[in-house]
């Protein structure tokens, strides 16, 4: 997996830049920008099964459905409806799920944060991308901008703030390119991949600011400390999940190296 961004020169006075905060270790101090909410695992499990109950129900409605005959549309209209009922019911019912599982609310103002040589501390990941993951931010005709597909807009939108700055005045732009390394452990994967459906089930898209560019977002993403330096492993991951509105922490988790791995495979 690779994240790349191309970053191309804006002039001056096309738009506002904010001040960038500068941050050495930005895994930990983005630890310190969660808030958590009070844990509430009652409640989660009469979420967990009320929306249990609700699709049975809905399973049941939809064969039933299915064995009426035309002339019974009354009925059918009535089994509809409570269809209907039932849909409107679940995402608020998964949402709310989500929220009580993972409590932890992580601030997409980190992903403003830059190195000391301007570049972006943390860089984020599409942990299912099959293909090189790329996010692209492109200026043509010094007015339209062009941004990755995928991320939140939230998101997309720290993470590019200020980066103008760094890109000499004569320069048409700047490529970043960074892979991730190591090996995420099992025990964290089994969680991303349980994410990923809880997630999946939030049906929402997002736009931009005009209200015109539409897309679906990804749900969940592996965040890691920049390293654009040749050599350097991601440190101290951290996998989040997006619910529409808020970052959510999923997981934290150290990497290790295919070396160290195979070591202790073997030694065991």
């Amino acid at each position: 997996m690779v994240f790349y961004c191309k970053f191309i020169y804006m002039p001056k006075g096309r738009r506002e830049l904010a001040m960038t905060e500068i941050t050495t270790n930005p895994i930990k101090e983005a630890l310190k920008y969660c808030s958590k909410e009070v844990s509430q695992k009652e409640k989660l499990e009469e979420v967990i099964d009320e929306i249990d109950k609700l699709i049975k129900e809905k399973q049941f409605l939809e064969r039933k459905l299915d064995q009426l005959l035309a002339i019974e549309f009354h009925a059918k209209t009535k089994i509809r409806k409570s269809i209907e009922s039932i849909d409107n019911r679940l995402p608020k019912l998964i949402k709310q799920k989500i929220s009580l599982k993972y409590p932890t609310k992580l601030s997409t103002h980190v992903f403003k944060w830059r190195n000391k040589k301007g570049f972006p501390s943390l860089a984020i990941f599409d942990p299912f991308a099959e293909h090189d993951y790329e996010a692209v931010c492109q200026i043509e005709n010094s007015s339209y901008i062009r941004y990755p597909m995928g991320l939140p807009y939230a998101i997309r939108e720290a993470m590019l703030d200020g980066l103008v700055q760094i890109v000499p005045s004569k320069s048409r732009g700047l490529n970043l390119a960074m892979e991730f390394k190591g090996l995420i452990p099992y025990e964290i994967r089994e969680k991303i991949l349980t994410a990923r459906e809880e997630f999946k089930q939030l049906d929402f898209t997002e736009c931009t600011t005009n209200g015109h560019t539409k897309w679906h977002v990804h749900k969940v993403f592996v965040v890691t400390e920049a390293a654009w330096e040749e050599g350097r492993l991601n440190i101290d991951p951290l996998v989040i999940g997006w619910d529409g509105k808020e970052c959510r922490l999923i997981a934290s988790f150290d990497l290790t190296t295919l070396e160290n791995y195979i070591k202790s495979e073997f030694s065991s």
